[in-house]
């Protein structure tokens, strides 16, 4: 009898501790606690800012004709914590033909474009921790190995983060209800000195139902000092209209300096 009422004791305390279990895992503190803490960025470190002389393999290979020298460095990026963004433009070599100055012109201007998109998720990834984006109110729903939060961000539009149990994202989707599209990102991570680094993200558009473009980012990062910075990042876009043509650009950052003294003049 004494067994018996034991065995029962063992079976409700095994019960308790499995809801405790269950109720941790999802308590918003302790989810948003795990998120804040297993992710590299450089917000958590003491960067103030970085320099690099940027490479486009576009450009290289639009122009090279039009230039006696290689390896041309046509940008200089200042980034400055935590999200301020400058472009320079660096002198260019002498070109053979001068009447396409114009034309490399507005190419660097395509291209700051193209990085301007880029950074707009390594400030996400790499810069900033995805728990910094979720606001007080929010909505958590568990799903096997998984776990999503809900919220608003404006006016018709709706996030959805979803998490492995681990606390790694696996998928950001980003719902605008009014003009019926949804933007899905898939963020990719390596696990350096202890923290999870964003090595990129696969993105697919949606529109009406129907997925209209889709994009790679591949990203390399290079330990300066004691901060991961981008040394390459490839792009690579592919849209419905053109499904047997895939738009690649390789950007490759050159000149790494961190924390100078910049005097920068509007």
């Amino acid at each position: 009898m004494i067994y018996l009422n034991f065995k029962k004791i063992c079976s409700i305390l095994l019960t308790f501790i499995t809801i405790l279990s269950l109720n941790a895992q999802n308590d918003p503190s302790a989810v948003l606690n795990k998120i804040s803490t297993i992710y590299y960025n450089l917000k958590a470190t003491n960067i103030k800012n970085f320099t690099a002389s940027v490479r486009s393999s576009g450009f290289e290979k639009e122009f090279d004709k039009y230039f006696a020298e290689k390896e041309i460095e046509i940008l200089q990026i200042i980034w400055i914590n935590p999200d301020k963004y400058y472009y320079i433009k660096q002198p260019l070599p002498s070109l053979l033909d001068t009447t396409k100055e114009k034309i490399i012109d507005e190419k660097i201007s395509e291209i700051r474009k193209e990085l301007a998109g880029i950074f707009i998720n390594w400030q996400r990834f790499i810069v900033s921790n995805l728990s910094e984006i979720i606001p007080k109110k929010y909505t958590i729903e568990e799903a096997g190995d998984t776990f999503t939060i809900f919220f608003s961000a404006e006016e018709n539009q709706e996030i959805r983060i979803q998490f492995a149990k681990n606390g790694l994202c696996l998928k950001i989707t980003n719902i605008d209800l009014a003009n019926q599209q949804t933007v899905y990102t898939y963020p990719s991570y390596s696990y350096v000195d202890n923290l999870w680094l964003c090595t990129g993200w696969r993105v697919q558009i949606e529109n009406k139902g129907e997925i209209v473009s889709g994009l790679v980012v591949s990203v390399s990062s290079r330990k300066v000092k004691n901060y991961f910075l981008p040394d390459r990042i490839i792009l690579n876009v592919q849209t419905v209209d053109k499904k047997n043509m895939i738009f690649e650009r390789i950007y490759n950052f050159k000149n790494l300096m961190v924390n100078r003294d910049l005097q920068l003049t509007k």
